[in-house]
């Protein structure tokens, strides 16, 4: 019911809690804001108790990209991503595992990688 504070639920027996939102109203209060459609693909911040931070970032299933050209996507983002890391020093986000596959524990294609390093604009002299 909108107004109420939202539930947080505890996921398995971890100590790992979170609250039940609507993703849906996110996405069209964002759409509406922002005048157009919400981009390709959506990701997850994941901080660990040393506050090291993690993305994990899929594409957005209901676009009309389907699961063939998805896979060749996630695949080619994660290989390029690899190969950027060990063959330049570009500071690219370190990938972990990705799974270009709806066939996973997961249930949708995605990469799990590290949180790239940034500076606020705000931090440089001009």
């Amino acid at each position: 019911m909108q107004g109420e504070v939202p539930s947080t639920r505890r996921l398995g027996t971890r100590g790992i809690f979170y609250a039940d939102f609507d993703l849906g109203q996110i996405l069209e209060l964002a759409e509406r804001l922002r005048g157009c459609s919400c981009a390709f693909n959506w990701a997850i911040f994941l901080e660990f108790d040393d506050g090291v931070e993690w993305v994990f970032r899929a594409t957005c299933s209901d676009r009309s990209v389907d699961k063939v050209v998805t896979s060749r996507l996630v695949s080619s983002e994660a290989a390029t991503l690899k190969y950027v890391r060990q063959h330049t020093g570009i500071p690219v986000p370190e990938v972990f595992h990705y799974s270009p596959t709806y066939e996973n524990d997961i249930g949708i294609p995605y990469i799990l990688m590290s949180k790239a390093a940034s500076h606020s604009l705000a931090e440089y002299s001009w």
